[in-house]
C-alpha cells in the first residue's frame, strides 16, 4: 500500500547536503568490496550471516545491483525501473534505481560501487563504529525502540557514478545502510550528491526510490521518486537531516523514523515502572518546536503533568504516583492540553518492599529504617536516560512520606524530606544519616530525582519503606488496628487455596496457584532472607527458609502466603509462619501493605508485647496443609502430550485445537459444547506440518479466562520465525529492564535466567509454560512446547487434548462427543477418534491471524491432513546413535523406556535434528520429575485444628492421626514436641494432655516409610484460667491498652 510521508526538513539550498563525512565507512581502504565496472549487473546471491528480517519475511541472501538497489529474492538487472508496486517476488530496497553505468573514465576516484556486510564475529575497529553508528541512528530517530544492538549491517555506496552510455559529466553519490537485531531492522538511505535524474537529464525516465515487497501490494516510495526533481532527495529529510531517511522496514508496514506534523497517535516508552512515580517516559510521534507546550495524561484528567522537549524527536514526562497499580491510557498534548492524542498504554507495576530501582542497604537485620541510622543508596540512570539530562543537571535524594487515603488508595505529602542535594549525576551511590526529622513518619520511599535547575528530567524509587517506631507507639497502632479487624472466617474462606504440605508440592503443583515470594526464597543472596518470617527462640518456632503466595485471590480479594522450614515441610506456629493476607499482594499491593504487613511489623517486630503478636496471628491465621494440589500437563516436540492425569500419547495434527478448557460447571457434561457451555478458562493450540515432513509441531499458543477485564492473550510463532505475543490489538514487548508484565486478569513473565521460557499466569488458577525451541532440521524454525498447571478445584470440569482432569487416567482420551478411546488405542486410532476431534470451530478461535491465514484454512488443513503413521525405522548405526543421544541403554527394549526417552528417540528418528530430540528429552524428565514432586506425604485428619483454646486444668484428648493415598504405604507417627506433661501413643496417635495455663504447642511428624515421604502437623494451645469469661485475647489486649493509656495520661 502507498503511505504519504510528511517531511520535515522543506527544500533548502542545493549545498545543503549530507557530507561524505557523515557516510558510513566506505573504500577498499577499509576493506570493502567492489563491484566490477558493468552496466545493468549485480553482485549476489551474497550469503548472509545472519537473518534480515524484511517485510515481515527472513532472508540469508541479497543481491547488490549497479543499478543502485539491494535485493533479496533474484538478480535485477532492469534498467528502467517500472513504478511500485511490483509483482514477481522483487523484493528490493532502492536508493536510486536508475540506469546507472560504470564504465566510463571520471577524473580522480568515482564510477565505483562498495559493498560490506558487518557482522558481530568480526573485530575490526570499523565494525564497532558501523554498529555504533547504526545504533545511535535508531535511538535518535526512533526514540520509542528498546535498545538495538545490532549483529549485522550491510552497506553498498554507489560513489560518484555516472548515468548510461558512460555518462560522466554528471555524478551521483549516495549510500544504502541496512541493520538488523535479526529482531528489528533498520535502512538508512543517505544522499550527497545527486546530480542526474535520468540517463537524459532531462526527460523520462527518471529514477526511484523507495521500498517494494514484491507481493504486488506492499511498497513506500520517497518523495520526488519518478520526476525530475528526484535530485532534491539531497536537501530533504524525514528526521531533520538533509540528505538522510530513515526506516524501520522488518514487519509488513515501513515505519518511518523521527516525526509527522500530521498525526493522530504517538508512542510511549517505557511501559512500565513504579507506581511511585517519577519515571521519564519517551513520547516520539508529533514534530516539536520551541513553541510546543507538551502535557501528559495519565487515565484520568485530573493526572496531567507538564513535559519536556529534548528535542524535535522527542518530548519526556515524568508519571505521576498512581492511587493505584496496573494499565493507565497515556495522552500526549502538544497545544497546552486543549487536545489530546492516544499515546498507548503505561503500566504501574506493583508496589515492592524494600529496594527497586534504587537499592537500599541497611546493616540491621529487619529492613525497617531508624532514626540517626547510616544506609547507602545505589542507582543508576541507564546511557539513554543520561543523555536526555542538561549539562549542569545534578541529582537529589528525596524521602517521600505515603499513606491511604479515605478511598484505600495510595498518597503522598506534598513536599519531601530532602535527604542530600546537588550530587553529580554521574554518582551512582551514597552513604547517608537518616535525619530525626523523620520520627513522625511511619511509611515512605527514596526517590534519586535528576534535576536541572527547577525541572525534573528523571526519577529512580525505592521500593517502599518502613521506619521503626517506639515500642509504646507500635503497640498502640497494634491494638487500633486489631479493633477494625473483622473475624477471618468472614474474609478467608471461599476459594483461597489451602498450603501445600511440602516444599516440592509447591514447586510442583503449585506452578498453577503459588509464586515465590521475593522477600523469601532459596539461593536468595541477601543475608537477611526471610527476614519477615524468622523464628522466636524462646517459643522453640521454625524459622522460614523459603515462602510461595498465591497468585489468585478469593472472592473477598483475600491471598495466603505458605511458609516451609529447612526439611521443606510447612510451617503453622509463630513467626516463621506463613498467613493469610487480607489483601493479596499481587492484586492489591497497597492494602497488603497496610493492612497486613505494617501491622505485622507494628504487632511482631516493633512491639515488646508477644501477646500482641498473637493478636495478630489471631486476624491473620496461618493457613494449613492440603494435599489437594493441582496438576501438570503438556505438549512438547512432535508434538507429544501428558494428560493432566498422566496418560502420555502422540497426536500428529495440522491445524487449530482444544488445548484445556474449564467449565464453570462444577458438574459438566461430557460432551463439549464451546457455543451453549460457559468457561472459566479456555486455551487453544495451532499445530502445522514441518517442510518436507509428516512431523507436525506447535507453533501457536491462544488463551482467555472469564475475568470480567481478561483479553485474549496468543503467542504464535510468525512467518519469519519469531515468537510473537498479544493481548487484544496490542503486541506486547518486554523492555530491557522489565521481566513481569502485569495486567488485571494475568502476568506475563519471561524467565530470568532462560529468556526463551515465557510463563503466562492466570488469577483464576491456571499457568502456562511456554518454551522456544528451535530446531534445524529439515529448516531452521522455532516451535513451542507447552506445559499447564491447573488448580486442584478444577477436577472433573475439563475438557480438550489435556484430558479429563479427574485423577482416573482411564478416561483421559475423552473425544469432543464425549466418547472415550482407550489410551492403548494405535496411533492412527488415537488422531482419528479423539485428536482431530477437539479441532476448533473458527468461530471460537482465539487466535490472531496473518495475511495469508484464517482460521477455516486451519479447519480445513484438519480435515484434509493425514500423518504417517508407521513407526519410524532406522539402521543399526542410527539407532545406536539415537540411543545415545537419549539416555537409553543399548540393550533396552522400547518398552522399557519412559516417556522423555520414546519421545526423544522417535523426534530424532522422524526429524534428524539431534538437539531437537534432546529438548524432547528435558521436557519429559521435567514433566516426570513434576510427578514425582506431586507424590502426596501422609495427610493428617482434615478435622484437626491448627489453633485450640482451652482452661487451665482442662483434660485434652485429641486423636493425631495421618493417612496416605497409596494403599502399599506405611505410615510412621512420631512426637516432634509435647507440651509439659503431655502423653503421645505412636501406636494409636492418642494425644493426652492436662492443659497448663499458658501458650503451649504440640507437634507430630508422619513419616511414609514405603515413599519417603514427611508431613508435620503443629497445634497450639492458648490455655487460660477457669474463671475466665471474655476471651483471652480479648482481656489481654484491654489489660495492654489500660495500662498503657494510665502510663501515658501519669508523664
Amino acid at each position: 500500500m502507498l503511505r504519504l510521508f510528511i517531511f520535515i526538513s522543506i527544500l533548502v539550498c542545493s549545498s545543503s547536503s549530507l557530507p561524505l563525512s557523515d557516510f558510513f565507512p566506505f573504500g577498499p581502504e577499509i576493506g570493502d568490496s567492489t563491484v566490477p565496472p558493468n552496466d545493468d549487473g549485480s553482485v549476489g546471491p551474497l550469503v548472509l550471516p545472519h537473518i534480515f528480517p524484511y517485510f515481515d519475511n527472513n532472508h540469508r541472501q541479497i543481491w547488490v545491483a549497479n543499478n543502485g538497489l539491494f535485493s533479496f529474492l533474484s538478480e535485477i538487472s532492469q534498467y528502467v525501473p517500472d513504478p511500485f508496486p511490483l509483482a514477481n517476488d522483487r523484493r528490493l530496497v532502492t536508493g536510486f534505481w536508475a540506469d546507472i553505468d560504470t564504465q566510463g573514465a571520471v577524473s580522480g576516484i568515482g564510477n565505483k560501487v562498495y559493498y560490506h556486510i558487518y557482522t558481530d564475529l568480526s573485530s575490526r575497529d570499523t565494525t564497532q563504529e558501523v554498529f555504533t553508528k547504526a545504533s545511535g541512528y535508531v535511538r535518535s530517530f526512533f526514540p520509542q525502540q528498546r535498545l538495538f544492538e545490532p549483529t549485522m549491517v550491510i552497506t553498498g555506496t554507489w560513489y560518484r557514478v555516472g548515468a548510461f552510455s558512460q555518462k560522466t559529466d554528471r555524478l551521483n553519490t549516495f549510500q544504502i545502510v541496512l541493520a538488523t537485531d535479526e529482531d528489528r531492522s533498520f535502512a538508512f538511505i543517505l544522499y550527497n550528491d545527486l546530480q542526474w535524474a535520468g540517463t537524459s537529464y532531462t526527460s523520462e525516465p527518471y529514477a526511484q526510490a523507495g521500498f517494494n515487497a514484491g507481493d504486488g501490494i506492499a511498497f513506500e516510495m520517497l518523495p520526488y521518486s519518478r520526476t525530475q526533481d528526484i535530485v532534491k532527495l539531497v536537501n530533504v529529510s524525514n528526521v531533520n537531516v538533509p540528505g538522510l531517511f530513515v526506516f524501520r522496514v522488518d514487519t509488513d508496514e515501513i515505519d518511518a523514523g523521527g516525526c509527522s506534523t500530521n498525526i493522530s497517535v504517538a508512542t510511549v516508552r517505557p511501559r512500565v515502572s513504579s507506581q511511585l512515580g517519577s519515571t521519564a517516559i519517551n513520547l516520539q510521534g508529533p514534530c516539536f518546536d520551541n513553541v510546543t507546550i507538551p502535557k501528559c495524561q495519565f487515565g484520568s484528567s485530573s493526572q496531567v503533568v507538564d513535559g519536556i522537549i529534548l528535542d524535535e524527536f522527542r518530548a519526556i514526562c515524568l508519571t505521576p504516583l498512581a492511587p493505584v497499580h496496573g494499565p493507565v491510557a497515556v495522552s500526549l498534548s502538544i497545544d497546552n492540553g486543549a487536545t489530546y492524542i492516544p499515546a498507548g498504554t503505561f503500566t504501574y507495576a506493583p508496589l515492592e518492599f524494600g529496594s527497586d530501582d534504587v537499592i537500599i542497604e541497611m546493616n540491621n537485620e529487619d529492613n525497617l529504617l531508624n532514626l540517626g541510622q547510616y544506609i547507602t543508596l545505589k542507582w543508576r540512570f541507564s546511557e539513554s536516560i543520561q543523555n536526555t539530562f542538561p549539562s549542569e543537571t545534578m541529582v537529589d535524594i528525596e524521602l517521600w512520606k505515603i499513606s491511604l487515603n479515605d478511598r484505600s488508595q495510595l498518597q503522598q505529602d506534598n513536599s519531601p524530606v530532602i535527604l542530600a542535594q546537588d550530587l553529580q549525576p554521574t554518582s551512582t551511590s551514597l552513604r547517608l544519616q537518616l535525619p530525626e526529622n523523620i520520627q513522625s513518619i511511619t511509611t515512605c520511599f527514596i526517590r534519586v530525582v535528576a534535576r536541572f535547575e527547577s525541572k525534573k528530567y528523571a526519577g529512580l524509587n525505592t521500593g517502599v519503606l518502613v521506619v521503626r517506631s517506639p515500642s509504646a507507639f507500635a503497640s498502640e497502632s497494634c491494638v487500633q488496628w486489631s479493633h477494625r479487624q473483622p473475624e477471618p472466617s468472614t474474609w478467608n474462606g471461599g476459594s483461597l487455596l489451602p498450603c501445600p504440605m511440602t516444599r516440592t508440592q509447591a514447586v510442583a503443583g503449585g506452578r498453577c496457584c503459588y509464586e515465590s515470594d521475593s522477600q523469601c526464597y532459596r539461593g536468595n543472596p541477601l543475608l537477611n532472607n526471610c527476614w519477615l518470617h524468622q523464628a522466636r527462640p524462646q517459643y522453640d518456632e521454625q524459622s522460614a527458609v523459603e515462602c510461595y503466595i498465591t497468585k489468585g485471590s478469593n472472592q473477598h480479594g483475600a491471598g495466603a502466603e505458605c511458609c516451609y522450614d529447612i526439611e521443606g515441610q510447612l510451617i503453622t506456629r509463630g513467626t516463621g509462619a506463613g498467613t493469610d493476607d487480607r489483601y493479596q499482594p499481587v492484586s492489591s499491593p497497597v492494602q497488603h501493605f497496610f493492612d497486613d504487613t505494617v501491622p505485622y511489623l507494628q504487632c511482631c517486630m516493633m512491639s515488646s508485647s508477644p501477646d500482641l503478636c498473637s493478636t495478630y496471628m489471631r486476624y491473620r491465621p496461618p493457613r494449613r496443609g492440603s494435599n489437594t494440589m493441582g496438576e501438570n500437563g503438556g505438549t512438547w516436540g512432535d508434538p507429544h502430550f501428558t494428560t493432566l492425569d498422566g496418560t502420555s500419547y502422540t497426536f500428529n495434527g495440522y491445524g487449530e485445537y482444544t488445548y484445556l478448557a474449564i467449565s464453570d460447571n462444577i458438574s459438566p457434561p461430557g460432551e463439549f459444547n464451546p457455543l451453549s457451555q460457559n468457561f472459566t478458562f479456555m486455551s487453544q493450540i495451532r499445530t502445522v506440518p514441518l517442510p518436507s515432513n509428516d512431523v507436525t509441531v506447535t507453533k501457536g499458543f491462544a488463551a482467555r479466562s472469564n475475568s470480567p477485564e481478561s483479553q485474549l492473550v496468543s503467542v504464535i510463532v510468525s512467518r519469519r520465525e519469531n515468537p510473537v505475543i498479544r493481548r487484544g490489538n496490542e503486541i506486547l514487548q518486554f523492555d530491557d529492564n522489565i521481566d513481569t508484565l502485569f495486567f488485571p486478569e494475568m502476568t506475563i513473565e519471561r524467565n530470568l535466567t532462560d529468556r526463551n521460557v515465557l510463563i503466562l499466569s492466570w488469577t483464576v488458577g491456571v499457568t502456562i509454560q511456554i518454551n522456544f525451541i528451535q530446531i534445524t532440521s529439515p529448516t531452521t524454525t522455532l516451535v513451542l512446547n507447552v506445559a499447564a498447571s491447573v488448580a486442584g478445584i478444577y477436577r472433573g470440569r475439563t475438557y480438550g487434548l489435556l484430558g479429563t482432569y479427574d485423577g482416573q487416567a482411564s478416561n483421559d482420551l475423552r473425544a469432543q462427543n464425549g466418547q472415550i478411546i482407550n489410551a492403548d488405542s494405535s496411533l492412527e486410532q488415537i488422531h482419528r477418534q479423539f485428536g482431530v476431534t477437539w479441532s476448533i470451530d473458527p468461530i471460537t478461535s482465539l487466535f490472531h491471524y496473518e495475511t495469508d491465514q484464517s482460521a477455516i484454512f486451519f479447519h480445513e488443513k484438519n480435515q484434509l491432513f493425514t500423518p504417517s503413521f508407521i513407526e519410524p525405522s532406522n539402521s543399526q548405526a542410527e539407532d545406536a546413535s539415537i540411543r545415545h543421544a537419549c539416555n537409553i541403554d543399548p540393550s533396552s527394549l522400547p518398552a522399557s523406556w519412559n516417556i522423555a526417552q520414546r519421545t526423544c528417540y522417535y523426534d530424532i528418528s522422524v526429524t534428524k535434528d539431534e538437539s531437537f530430540g534432546q529438548t524432547s528429552l528435558n521436557a519429559g524428565n521435567e514433566m516426570l520429575s513434576i510427578k514425582a514432586d506431586q507424590r502426596n506425604p501422609p495427610l493428617f485428619d482434615i478435622t484437626l485444628p491448627v489453633y485450640k483454646e482451652a482452661k487451665k486444668g482442662d483434660k485434652i484428648q485429641l486423636k493425631i492421626v495421618a493417612s496416605s493415598e497409596y494403599p502399599s504405604s506405611v505410615i510412621q507417627l512420631s512426637a516432634i514436641h509435647l507440651p509439659r506433661d503431655a502423653k503421645f501413643n505412636v501406636q494409636t496417635g492418642m494425644f493426652e494432655w492436662t492443659a497448663i495455663e499458658g501458650t503451649e504447642h504440640v507437634r507430630i511428624r508422619a513419616f511414609d516409610m514405603t515413599y519417603n515421604l514427611t508431613a508435620t502437623h503443629e497445634i497450639v494451645f492458648e490455655v487460660g484460667r477457669t474463671n475466665y469469661s471474655p476471651t483471652q485475647f480479648e482481656v489481654k489486649i484491654l489489660l495492654f491498652f489500660t495500662a498503657f493509656l494510665f502510663a501515658f495520661l501519669s508523664k
